[in-house]
């Protein structure tokens, strides 16, 4: 909110601003659509390429209002409009100062929790990654580290009998099996309970989110001391 209203604000000051100033020059009022039109892209451009670098909600809202705010401050320095120039130059401090201050990840922790506790009231949350498809939250409940995304569970680890029993059915299906590529929801508790059957050399992890297996390991800080590693394949490529 401390952000998110600021930014509106003067987003939808800018808007009509310029609305305004095209009217009374005798330019169509299409064009001021046209910018926005404009800007929404190239905002939608800069939060793909902040996600791709890892950078979380809060960081990408500071980034973007700060954007904002330096393009609105700079055109009214340049239009001689200094009465307006006080709006503009608080919300660039606002944003920019936890930025500086190497706040930025401390407020997506404070809202990863959030969403962890949203979805897990009775959970503990522990720390987060992404990848540039997903937000990843990870956390505990009784004894069971939960991996969180899409607004579900993707991960329960170790897992429960049902992942037991669906990894003695799958070697009882090919009992010679030597090297096993798991992928899906849940394929790292199943993983390791194929692991435990002993049989199995080699156990590969894939998923849709090609970076989500080695996310994941770096994460939780697993070795491939079981025979477990995140895919090379990408498993749309079958």
């Amino acid at each position: 909110f401390v952000s998110s209203a600021p930014l509106s604000l003067v987003t939808g000051f800018l808007f009509v601003a310029a609305g305004q100033i095209l009217k009374s020059e005798g330019v169509a009022a299409l064009k001021a659509y046209a910018f926005e039109a404009l800007g929404s892209c190239a905002r939608a451009l800069a939060s793909t390429a902040l996600l791709c670098l890892g950078l979380g909600d809060a960081q990408m809202m500071l980034a973007g209002g700060a954007a904002v705010a330096a393009f609105s401050l700079a055109s009214c320095i340049l239009s001689g409009t200094a009465l307006l120039v006080a709006a503009p130059a608080a919300l660039l401090a606002l944003c920019l100062l936890p930025l500086a201050l190497g706040q930025g990840g401390r407020l997506d922790a404070v809202l990863d929790s959030v969403a962890f506790k949203r979805l897990v009231p009775d959970g503990v949350f522990k720390s987060s990654f992404s990848t540039r498809q997903a937000r990843y939250l990870v956390g505990e409940r009784e004894g069971q580290t939960l991996v969180l995304a899409w607004g579900a569970v993707v991960e329960n680890i170790p897992g429960t009998a049902s992942s037991a029993a669906q990894a003695a059915a799958i070697i009882s299906q090919a009992p010679e099996a030597k090297r096993v590529m798991v992928s899906g929801s849940g394929s790292l508790s199943l993983a390791l309970n194929l692991a435990k059957l002993g049989q199995v050399e080699s156990i590969q992890i894939s998923s849709l989110d090609p970076e989500y297996p080695a996310a994941l390991f770096k994460s939780l800080s697993l070795g491939n001391d079981a025979g477990i590693q995140p895919a090379k394949l990408d498993p749309k490529a079958l």
